[in-house]
């Protein structure tokens, strides 16, 4: 844990599967170590292991919400490493919503549906994913987490009034300690202004010259406006699907690991 606490995930990953290995360890302990390897697997982008180790977790006879968990988990490492074919993942986490026990985890299992589809290349599907699970019950942690994605995947998209909403939405949920708070806010309010004129452009776009450019030029209109706003904002440099991940599994090593 000293070497997780430090993040220095490489080092800390050979002692947990160790642990995993030796006797005298009691199952539930090794079946939150399998869920911690899985974690740290997926941060070094080891897909595969980390598929692995979230499935291990099973083998512990774990508490409920740490086996549902590790497989929201598994499935979307499933996908990344082919280890396991999309629609299967799907129709599993399709059957998790069916049951009564996951009612409160709702809007977790589709965001774990929209990273498949996500990893996939099918960015509309995980958009339309994502908006039916947060109509799905769910803490605030879990819409953060949705919202979060949603606001970044308008953004890489350059649908500035979008994203500026959703980064608004995920600053109504978005934890006091959450180490992206500050971000999400900086980006809300950079966004401010574009999102306006965008919008006057939809209501009023006969009282503006620049409803008469063709797409192509209000997007580079816009594109230059928004690096006038956020100068100095760097956005992620992982991608839309190695961020959402990092996010999912490996944020607050271990303290976030379900109990």
């Amino acid at each position: 844990y000293n070497h997780i606490k430090q993040e220095e995930y490489t080092e800390a990953i050979p002692y947990l599967k160790e642990a995993l290995e030796t006797k005298g360890v009691s199952n539930k302990k090794k079946a939150r170590l399998a869920f911690v390897l899985g974690q740290l697997s997926a941060l070094q982008k080891d897909a595969v292991s980390s598929y692995e180790a979230f499935n291990k977790v099973s083998d512990f006879h774990p508490s409920y919400d740490l086996q549902f968990f590790a497989k929201l988990n598994a499935a979307q490492q499933g996908v990344v490493s082919g280890k396991a074919k999309k629609e299967d993942l799907l129709n599993d986490l399709k059957k998790l919503t069916r049951d009564e026990k996951n009612i409160e985890f709702g809007t977790a299992i589709y965001h774990s549906m929209a990273l498949v589809h996500l990893a996939d290349g099918n960015r509309e599907e995980a958009k339309a994913t994502l908006i039916k699970g947060l109509s799905e019950k769910g803490d605030n942690t879990q819409k953060t987490e949705s919202f979060y994605l949603m606001a970044n995947m308008y953004y890489e998209d350059e649908d500035y009034l979008k994203a500026k909403n959703y980064f608004d939405s995920t600053l109504a949920v978005i934890g006091d300690k959450d180490i992206r708070k500050e971000e999400v806010n900086r980006y809300s309010q950079s966004l401010a202004e574009i999102a306006r004129n965008l919008s006057i452009i939809q209501v009023q776009d006969s009282m503006l010259i620049v409803s008469s450019w063709p797409d192509k030029e209000q997007k580079q209109w816009a594109r230059k406006i928004v690096k006038n706003r956020t100068a100095g904002l760097v956005m992620p440099k992982a991608g839309l699907l190695d961020q959402a991940n990092a996010i999912q599994s490996g944020r607050n090593i271990p303290t976030s690991l379900p109990t």
